[in-house]
């Protein structure tokens, strides 16, 4: 388990014997950097699908169906012609997939974040080869005594969006559950 290994990476600061070979040997920093850059274009390509395609494509598809709503609802000339049942549960339908974009939206988009502060936590978090393996991993705020008295220096990550990245989508799809319930529905 890579994700309970990386937790305790992070809770700690001293690597397991695996995760320093990984880190050590196995990833460098191309690796890292083509990482990034494939799983930012990723996200930022699914990003624009949901906003450039398929979002409009439910507004048409919504401003259609009121307007056969209308004339549902006009039973002297469409009575036999259009159910109002019918087209009310189509909008009711396409309203709460419209919801779902929205919630697939936000998960990306806060699935990008994560992933973008995990790339600053492993850049951060770099082997030195000295005697504290990270010397930056464990810093929250670090106190600096000036003139002026203590003033606190954050890191350059948010280690919590780094914990949630870690859990929910470094060694899973933190996005598979939008396409879980379609694909066992059409078995």
């Amino acid at each position: 388990m890579p994700d309970v290994e990386l937790l305790g990476l992070i809770a700690t600061g001293h690597p397991c014997e695996a995760v320093y070979e990984y880190f050590t040997e196995i990833l460098n920093e191309q690796q890292c950097k083509r990482w990034e850059s494939r799983s930012s274009h990723g996200y930022s390509s699914l990003q624009a699908i949901v906003c450039e395609h398929l979002q409009p494509a439910c507004e048409r598809l919504l401003y259609h169906f009121t307007t056969l709503y209308g004339y549902a609802l006009w039973t002297e000339r469409y009575d036999k012609l259009l159910d109002i049942v019918a087209v009310r549960g189509c909008i009711d339908g396409l309203k709460i997939l419209m919801q779902q974009l929205e919630r697939y939206l936000a998960d990306i988009t806060k699935v990008s974040l994560s992933f973008q502060e995990f790339m600053k936590w492993m850049e951060d978090s770099k082997f030195n080869g000295e005697s504290d393996l990270f010397n930056t991993l464990n810093r929250t705020v670090l106190v600096k005594f000036s003139e002026g008295g203590p003033e606190a220096e954050r890191k350059n990550y948010d280690q919590w969006l780094v914990i949630d990245y870690i859990r929910n989508s470094f060694a899973s799809d933190g996005l598979k559950h939008y396409f879980e319930s379609v694909s066992s529905e059409g078995k």
